[in-house]
């Protein structure tokens, strides 16, 4: 007992715990389900996936041509907080890399509204550079961003961000159109789906407590 009730006033002091997460009435997993077909645009078979909180990652590339390529990818989750309190961290871009084990530089520029970063993963072929025209969000919105160089040059996509009741839903689309990048398609669905799903996972979790 002497062990015990110090334990309890130190879990008393605590901040709030995912317990304290407020979960998703009926009219707010409609909501979110109604927001996820709308944004997906295709079949929606993981609703109870996204309200459980999981995050759902898509792509595709194709070979067009010898010449060219193409590349769609989607990625949806659920914050367990509120979009103010989750974009709080999300926002501040120039800190990714001390979030993602994958990131290894993380810079942006507030004149220009330029996010680069310098990626490494073992699902890359070799440290890739992103750089993204992305303003900085700071609330429930439709943000546009572009991939201006690089080997993505002029990808383009859209990140929304919607409050559904005291949490916050993610979305972000995007689909590519350019020269080769003589990367096999598999490798790029892999490396697209992969990082777009972790990074998300990763956001989420660092914004939350």
């Amino acid at each position: 007992m002497k062990l015990l009730i110090p334990w309890l006033i130190f879990c008393s002091l605590q901040g709030p715990t995912w317990a304290a997460i407020p979960t998703l009435t009926e009219s707010q997993k409609a909501e979110l389900f109604q927001r996820a077909q709308e944004w997906w645009q295709g079949p929606v078979k993981f609703q109870e996936d996204l309200s459980r909180g999981e995050v759902v990652a898509w792509a595709e590339a194709r070979d067009q041509s010898d010449s060219q390529q193409t590349l769609s990818t989607k990625v949806i989750g659920l914050h367990p907080r509120s979009c103010a309190w989750g974009l709080a961290k999300i926002s501040r871009y120039e800190h990714y890399s001390q979030h993602m084990s994958f990131v290894r530089e993380s810079r942006y520029d507030e004149k220009t509204q330029t996010l680069s970063l310098l990626l490494e993963h073992l699902v890359l072929p070799y440290p890739m550079t992103l750089t993204l025209k992305l303003p900085r969000i700071s609330g429930p919105s439709v943000t546009p961003f572009l991939f201006p160089h690089g080997i993505f040059a002029g990808l383009t996509g859209t990140i929304h961000v919607a409050s559904i009741g005291n949490r916050c839903a993610y979305f972000l689309r995007a689909s590519w159109r350019g020269t080769s990048t003589k990367l096999s398609p598999l490798v790029i669905e892999t490396f697209a789906q992969t990082l777009s799903k972790i990074g998300l996972e990763h956001l989420i979790r660092i914004s939350t407590l």
